[in-house]
């Protein structure tokens, strides 16, 4: 039995069939529950069960080589001038996040990219700033904190 942030019981199933492995899962979720885990906590928690009773290792992409990744995607189809505005834009923006764009995308938030665009208001237009993050792709795996 799980009790969420009001202290309501909550029954989660563990969608396991075999009872050692349910019984677990559903300790770690207890102890997560109590402890009162950071997002990030939570999530390598649920990550090693993940890996211990699947043999799977979960997969996270950082900021960083999600642009990397994304920049050699565009190479092919773009002028050779776009790219070096495309590199030197972002690495800009990797700049300001500094150790933080090594972390997984999801990391990144809109307030991320806000407090950036601030940092640049008076170098850059809007307008600059805007095409080259939404060239990026960066809209879809920004995400507001809470």
């Amino acid at each position: 039995m799980n009790h969420d942030h009001n202290g309501h019981q909550r029954r989660i199933s563990t969608k396991e069939t075999n009872r050692k492995k349910a019984q677990k899962l559903a300790d770690e979720y207890e102890k997560a529950s109590r402890t009162k885990r950071t997002l990030k906590q939570a999530q390598a928690v649920l990550d090693r069960l993940h890996e211990e009773l699947s043999g799977e290792k979960v997969v996270r992409i950082s900021f960083r080589q999600y642009l990397n990744d994304w920049l050699k995607a565009k190479e092919a189809e773009t002028a050779r001038t776009t790219m070096i505005f495309y590199r030197g834009s972002l690495n800009k923006f990797l700049q300001f996040l500094g150790n933080r764009s090594d972390e997984p995308i999801r990391e990144i938030t809109k307030q991320d990219v806000v407090a950036f665009r601030n940092s640049l208001i008076k170098q850059v237009s809007a307008k600059t700033f805007t095409t080259t993050l939404a060239r990026a792709g960066t809209g879809k795996p920004i995400r507001e904190s809470s």
